[in-house]
């Protein structure tokens, strides 16, 4: 007689992870925010779904690999501290864009000028939704991973440099397609450039390997509720 068969139960789903995966491919497929993500699925809303929603679950599973998660095992994931950070950091923005006001591109300023305030935060919102699972949860994950394979410490794990390398050189493949090959490239321009957009992404990437991915994506989400409208009375 045949022993029965034995259903394996399937895992569970994080709900968490499941919504956030919803809305990223739902973002994805209502327009490219990132100038990589159209090229790479020719313009398709569906292998623009697909894309990040594959980014993402690789994200993740790397992520465990090396100690990063949607949320801290120990700490609280940090929520208040996100929004804290978020406040912070968008009056960092808005000081170095009057610093250097007069590199900025005219597109920004347009934008900043002819579309409304909340407008633009909700745009501003859904592709830095996105942005931070291609180049945080993926491309910064998967590049200290590769890191560990020959920098480790004395446990086998990478250490804090491998880190901090990882996100840095995802975060200025991000800006150097997404803004900076954009206009003429001077150094004024260059130290416009990381002032304003990769000393944030070092607040970002913090929050990620210290308070996790959920607590990250809070924070550089909900910055464009504090930053747009003080755009708007700075530059507007």
């Amino acid at each position: 007689m045949a022993a029965p068969k034995v259903r394996r139960a399937l895992p569970a789903i994080d709900p968490k992870v499941a919504a956030g995966l919803a809305l990223a491919a739902w973002i994805a497929w209502l327009a490219p925010f990132e100038f990589a993500l159209n090229p790479l699925t020719r313009e398709l809303p569906l292998l623009r779904a697909l894309l990040i929603v594959g980014l993402a679950v690789v994200g993740l599973r790397v992520g465990r690999t090396i100690g990063l998660g949607l949320e801290p095992p120990v700490h609280k994931s940090g929520v208040t501290l996100a929004l804290i950070y978020a406040a912070i950091v968008a009056v960092w923005c808005v000081v170095s864009d009057l610093a250097f006001r007069p590199l900025l591109a005219a597109r920004y300023t347009t934008l900043i000028h002819t579309v409304p305030t909340a407008t633009r935060i909700l745009l501003f919102v859904m592709r830095a939704f996105n942005e931070n699972i291609m180049y945080r949860l993926f491309l910064g994950t998967v590049l200290i991973r590769l890191l560990a394979f020959v920098w480790k410490d004395a446990q086998g794990a990478p250490p804090p440099a491998a880190y901090w390398t990882g996100f840095v050189v995802a975060q200025l493949i991000n800006i150097w397609i997404n803004v900076t090959s954009l206009a003429p490239v001077t150094p004024p321009l260059l130290a416009h450039d990381l002032i304003r957009y990769v000393a944030p992404a070092l607040v970002w990437a913090w929050l990620y390997w210290k308070r996790g991915f959920l607590s990250c994506e809070v924070a550089c989400t909900t910055v464009h509720g504090f930053l747009q409208p003080m755009l708007s009375i700075a530059i507007g």
